[in-house]
Protein backbone atom coordinates (compact mmCIF):
# COMPACT_ATOMS: atom_id res chain seq x y z
CA UNK A 1 0.00 0.00 0.00
CA UNK A 2 1.21 3.52 -0.77
CA UNK A 3 1.64 5.38 2.52
CA UNK A 4 1.46 8.77 0.78
CA UNK A 5 1.04 10.28 -2.67
CA UNK A 6 3.98 8.75 -4.53
CA UNK A 7 5.73 9.57 -7.79
CA UNK A 8 5.90 6.70 -10.26
CA UNK A 9 9.13 6.90 -12.28
CA UNK A 10 10.72 5.23 -15.28
CA UNK A 11 13.81 3.04 -14.94
CA UNK A 12 16.00 6.05 -15.74
CA UNK A 13 14.29 8.12 -13.04
CA UNK A 14 12.02 10.20 -15.27
CA UNK A 15 8.67 11.06 -13.64
CA UNK A 16 5.50 9.44 -14.97
CA UNK A 17 2.72 10.55 -12.63
CA UNK A 18 1.74 10.71 -8.97
CA UNK A 19 -0.08 7.69 -7.57
CA UNK A 20 -2.61 8.27 -4.75
CA UNK A 21 -2.04 7.38 -1.12
CA UNK A 22 -3.80 4.35 0.44
CA UNK A 23 -4.09 2.60 -2.93
CA UNK A 24 -2.07 -0.48 -3.81
CA UNK A 25 0.62 -1.52 -6.26
CA UNK A 26 1.82 -5.01 -7.16
CA UNK A 27 5.56 -5.52 -6.69
CA UNK A 28 7.43 -7.18 -9.54
CA UNK A 29 10.99 -6.61 -8.31
CA UNK A 30 12.16 -5.41 -4.90
CA UNK A 31 15.42 -3.46 -4.68
CA UNK A 32 17.31 -1.86 -1.84
CA UNK A 33 15.89 1.60 -2.45
CA UNK A 34 13.07 1.20 -4.95
CA UNK A 35 10.66 -1.37 -6.33
CA UNK A 36 9.39 -2.13 -9.81
CA UNK A 37 5.61 -2.12 -9.47
CA UNK A 38 2.46 -2.31 -11.56
CA UNK A 39 -0.52 -0.03 -11.08
CA UNK A 40 -3.56 -1.01 -13.12
CA UNK A 41 -1.95 -1.64 -16.55
CA UNK A 42 1.14 0.57 -16.21
CA UNK A 43 4.56 -0.15 -14.69
CA UNK A 44 7.25 1.93 -13.07
CA UNK A 45 9.40 2.45 -10.00
CA UNK A 46 8.47 3.79 -6.57
CA UNK A 47 10.68 4.36 -3.49
CA UNK A 48 10.79 1.44 -1.08
CA UNK A 49 10.04 3.82 1.81
CA UNK A 50 6.69 4.77 0.26
CA UNK A 51 5.34 1.23 0.62
CA UNK A 52 3.55 -0.48 3.48
CA UNK A 53 3.46 -4.24 2.94
CA UNK A 54 0.27 -6.23 3.62
CA UNK A 55 -0.37 -9.97 3.56
CA UNK A 56 -3.98 -9.88 2.40
CA UNK A 57 -6.02 -9.01 -0.67
CA UNK A 58 -7.70 -5.62 -0.15
CA UNK A 59 -11.28 -4.80 -1.11
CA UNK A 60 -10.04 -2.05 -3.45
CA UNK A 61 -6.60 -2.13 -5.09
CA UNK A 62 -6.68 0.66 -7.63
CA UNK A 63 -8.83 3.74 -8.27
CA UNK A 64 -10.44 3.28 -11.66
CA UNK A 65 -11.00 6.87 -12.73
CA UNK A 66 -11.91 8.42 -16.05
CA UNK A 67 -11.44 11.82 -17.63
CA UNK A 68 -13.62 13.32 -20.38
CA UNK A 69 -12.33 15.76 -22.98
CA UNK A 70 -13.96 19.19 -22.67
CA UNK A 71 -12.57 21.70 -25.16
CA UNK A 72 -15.52 23.61 -26.68
CA UNK A 73 -16.10 20.91 -29.27
CA UNK A 74 -12.48 20.69 -30.37
CA UNK A 75 -10.10 17.75 -30.08
CA UNK A 76 -7.07 17.89 -27.80
CA UNK A 77 -3.52 16.66 -28.24
CA UNK A 78 -2.19 13.82 -26.12
CA UNK A 79 1.57 14.27 -25.80
CA UNK A 80 4.53 12.11 -24.86
CA UNK A 81 5.54 14.65 -22.18
CA UNK A 82 3.59 17.35 -20.28
CA UNK A 83 4.91 20.13 -22.47
CA UNK A 84 4.63 21.43 -26.02
CA UNK A 85 8.43 21.65 -26.20
CA UNK A 86 10.50 18.55 -26.99
CA UNK A 87 7.43 16.28 -27.00
CA UNK A 88 5.45 14.51 -29.68
CA UNK A 89 1.71 14.27 -30.24
CA UNK A 90 0.84 10.60 -29.74
CA UNK A 91 -2.90 10.98 -30.38
CA UNK A 92 -5.59 13.54 -31.11
CA UNK A 93 -8.51 12.92 -28.80
CA UNK A 94 -11.97 14.19 -29.82
CA UNK A 95 -14.40 16.19 -27.69
CA UNK A 96 -16.25 14.07 -25.08
CA UNK A 97 -13.91 11.09 -25.51
CA UNK A 98 -13.44 9.14 -22.27
CA UNK A 99 -9.88 8.42 -21.09
CA UNK A 100 -8.55 6.19 -18.34
CA UNK A 101 -6.93 8.41 -15.70
CA UNK A 102 -3.83 7.36 -13.71
CA UNK A 103 -2.48 10.48 -12.02
CA UNK A 104 -1.21 14.03 -12.36
CA UNK A 105 2.17 15.52 -13.15
CA UNK A 106 3.46 19.07 -13.33
CA UNK A 107 4.49 20.48 -16.71
CA UNK A 108 4.11 23.60 -18.83
CA UNK A 109 1.40 26.16 -18.23
CA UNK A 110 -0.33 26.42 -21.60
CA UNK A 111 -2.80 29.14 -20.68
CA UNK A 112 -1.95 31.98 -18.30
CA UNK A 113 -3.53 31.40 -14.91
CA UNK A 114 -4.72 27.87 -15.79
CA UNK A 115 -1.93 26.12 -13.88
CA UNK A 116 0.73 23.63 -14.89
CA UNK A 117 -0.99 20.32 -14.10
CA UNK A 118 -1.25 17.62 -16.76
CA UNK A 119 -2.94 14.23 -16.44
CA UNK A 120 -1.37 10.94 -17.45
CA UNK A 121 -4.08 9.02 -19.33
CA UNK A 122 -4.68 6.24 -21.83
CA UNK A 123 -6.93 6.37 -24.86
CA UNK A 124 -8.30 3.29 -26.61
CA UNK A 125 -8.01 3.40 -30.41
CA UNK A 126 -8.43 0.82 -33.16
CA UNK A 127 -4.74 0.07 -32.85
CA UNK A 128 -4.87 -0.43 -29.06
CA UNK A 129 -4.30 1.79 -26.05
CA UNK A 130 -2.21 4.97 -26.36
CA UNK A 131 -0.60 6.49 -23.25
CA UNK A 132 0.34 10.13 -22.76
CA UNK A 133 -0.39 13.49 -21.17
CA UNK A 134 -3.30 15.87 -21.65
CA UNK A 135 -3.41 19.36 -20.18
CA UNK A 136 -5.67 19.14 -17.12
CA UNK A 137 -7.85 22.23 -17.82
CA UNK A 138 -9.03 20.49 -21.02
CA UNK A 139 -10.41 17.54 -19.05
CA UNK A 140 -13.29 16.87 -16.67
CA UNK A 141 -11.92 14.29 -14.24
CA UNK A 142 -13.59 11.94 -11.78
CA UNK A 143 -13.00 12.72 -8.13
CA UNK A 144 -10.72 10.37 -6.22
CA UNK A 145 -12.75 8.19 -3.85
CA UNK A 146 -11.40 7.21 -0.41
CA UNK A 147 -9.92 3.74 -0.58
CA UNK A 148 -11.26 0.70 1.25
CA UNK A 149 -8.15 -0.94 2.66
CA UNK A 150 -9.89 -3.71 4.58
CA UNK A 151 -9.24 -7.34 3.78
CA UNK A 152 -11.46 -9.03 1.23
CA UNK A 153 -14.12 -10.99 3.20
CA UNK A 154 -13.74 -14.75 3.37
CA UNK A 155 -16.16 -16.63 1.07
CA UNK A 156 -18.71 -19.04 2.55
CA UNK A 157 -18.29 -22.75 2.01
CA UNK A 158 -20.82 -22.76 -0.81
CA UNK A 159 -19.30 -19.75 -2.56
CA UNK A 160 -15.81 -21.19 -2.20
CA UNK A 161 -16.95 -24.48 -3.69
CA UNK A 162 -18.68 -22.62 -6.52
CA UNK A 163 -15.53 -20.62 -7.27
CA UNK A 164 -13.55 -23.85 -7.58
CA UNK A 165 -16.23 -25.46 -9.74
CA UNK A 166 -17.33 -23.05 -12.48
CA UNK A 167 -20.02 -25.44 -13.81
CA UNK A 168 -21.62 -25.69 -10.39
CA UNK A 169 -24.95 -23.90 -10.87
CA UNK A 170 -28.71 -24.12 -11.04
CA UNK A 171 -30.27 -27.13 -9.33
CA UNK A 172 -26.84 -28.40 -8.30
CA UNK A 173 -26.47 -25.34 -6.02
CA UNK A 174 -29.71 -26.24 -4.27
CA UNK A 175 -28.64 -29.87 -3.97
CA UNK A 176 -25.27 -28.84 -2.51
CA UNK A 177 -26.81 -26.48 0.03
CA UNK A 178 -29.33 -29.19 0.96
CA UNK A 179 -26.51 -31.66 1.44
CA UNK A 180 -24.80 -29.25 3.79
CA UNK A 181 -27.97 -28.95 5.83
CA UNK A 182 -28.80 -32.70 6.05
CA UNK A 183 -26.38 -33.55 8.89
CA UNK A 184 -27.86 -30.84 11.08
CA UNK A 185 -31.39 -32.06 10.29
CA UNK A 186 -30.48 -35.62 11.28
CA UNK A 187 -29.11 -34.41 14.61
CA UNK A 188 -32.35 -32.58 15.35
CA UNK A 189 -34.45 -35.65 14.52
CA UNK A 190 -32.31 -37.83 16.78
CA UNK A 191 -32.67 -35.39 19.69
CA UNK A 192 -36.46 -35.34 19.52
CA UNK A 193 -37.09 -38.92 18.41
CA UNK A 194 -38.82 -41.21 20.91
CA UNK A 195 -39.56 -44.91 20.37
CA UNK A 196 -43.14 -45.84 19.49
CA UNK A 197 -43.66 -47.63 22.80
CA UNK A 198 -42.96 -44.48 24.81
CA UNK A 199 -45.17 -42.12 22.83
CA UNK A 200 -48.40 -40.86 24.37
CA UNK A 201 -51.25 -40.46 21.88
CA UNK A 202 -52.51 -36.91 21.69
CA UNK A 203 -56.12 -37.92 22.43
CA UNK A 204 -55.42 -40.84 24.79
CA UNK A 205 -57.74 -41.31 27.71
CA UNK A 206 -56.42 -40.87 31.18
Amino acid sequence: MLSHDTLLSTESGGPVCTLPATYFVTISEKGLQQCLVSFQDIEGYVPLGALEFVDYEPVTKYPYRTARVSNDGLSVNMRSQPTTQNSTVVAQVPQDAVLNLYGAREGDELYAGAGNVWQYVSYVTNGGSVYGYVYAPLLVCDALSPNVIQKMPEPSAALEYEAQNPHFEGASKIAFITALCVPALIVVLIMFYRPESKRTPRHARK
